[in-house]
């Protein structure tokens, strides 16, 4: 856990694809915020669980193996990384499935992942600002791939990108 010294009750951290938001305490803690997050629930992560390994079985991928693997142990969503670089042209075609399976959630992907989450990061950190009444132009995001673009457009830097360095003007 990182240790940030200068206390102040206006900085927050947003993570995992907005939904997790964690500030500071007075002795320089980052503390989850269980008031501003959106946790999913043991019930909604099971059931994505479920539709990713029925697809995977579905499309003919291995999703206990090598080629896949499922993250569902961070708090406010699933990730499902592809493993293996031969299947990474399937990603758009697998996350728009994934998607018509799963009402309700934003099914989001990169060049190597799909994330499911309950909130896009873009409406998180607006929600965010207007929770703890800080104007959007005094919130600094960064991001480190494309499905970060909505929320970077919003105020922020891109800081790398699979290994280069980009910026945002």
């Amino acid at each position: 856990m990182p240790q940030i010294t200068k206390y102040s009750e206006q900085i927050h951290i947003a993570t995992e694809g907005g939904g997790s938001i964690w500030h500071l305490s007075k002795d320089g803690k980052l503390i989850f915020d269980k008031k501003l997050s959106r946790k999913l629930d043991k019930h909604s992560k099971a059931n994505i669980v479920t539709q990713i390994k029925s697809l995977a079985r579905d499309s003919g991928l291995v999703i206990d193996g090598v080629k896949l693997e499922v993250i569902d142990d961070r708090l406010s969503e699933v990730a499902l990384l592809f493993r293996d670089k031969e299947l990474v042209w399937r990603l758009p075609g697998f996350a728009q499935k994934l998607a018509e399976r799963l009402s309700g959630f934003i099914v989001v992907y990169s060049s190597v992942a799909v994330d499911i989450v309950s909130v896009k990061k873009e409406d998180a950190v607006k929600e965010l600002a207007e929770r703890i009444n800080v104007d959007l132009k005094d919130i600094v995001v960064c991001g480190d791939g494309p499905n970060d673009f909505g929320m970077l457009a919003l105020n922020g830097i891109m800081l790398k990108e699979y290994g280069k360095s980009l910026t945002k003007n």
